[in-house]
């Protein structure tokens, strides 16, 4: 959902977030990942282990065996890492404009300078 749904109140869906919390984690889950590797390239560099095993160790409950779920809190820091290096690279110029439907394909300024 690109912005918060309103059904947070009502019955959601088997797949639905089931609060506002658990709805920001769904939607930044890159900054998730983001933490994720960036850690486990880290263990690894300090010679602790594997970038696979690393990997799977930072998002595993060592109790129960299972991976954390998405709202657990010892995900947080992890979650905080990717955030900041996304906040960090956010100077990412905007997506060029779309070509007027009529626009040759040729004319374009790109295309031209490549043919030239």
């Amino acid at each position: 959902y690109e912005d918060m749904p309103d059904f947070l109140n009502k019955e959601a869906k088997l797949h639905d977030p089931t609060g506002e919390k658990h709805w920001y984690l769904e939607r930044n889950k890159t900054a998730l990942m983001y933490g994720i590797i960036s850690e486990a390239f880290a263990m690894e560099a300090r010679g602790e282990g594997s970038f696979s095993d690393n990997a799977v160790k930072l998002h595993t409950d060592t109790n129960t065996g299972k991976p954390y779920k998405i709202t657990s809190i010892e995900l947080e820091p992890l979650f905080e890492t990717g955030l900041n290096a996304i906040e960090k690279h956010k100077t990412v110029k905007t997506l060029p404009q779309k070509r007027k439907s009529k626009q040759r394909l040729l004319g374009a300024p790109m295309c031209r300078a490549i043919m030239n």
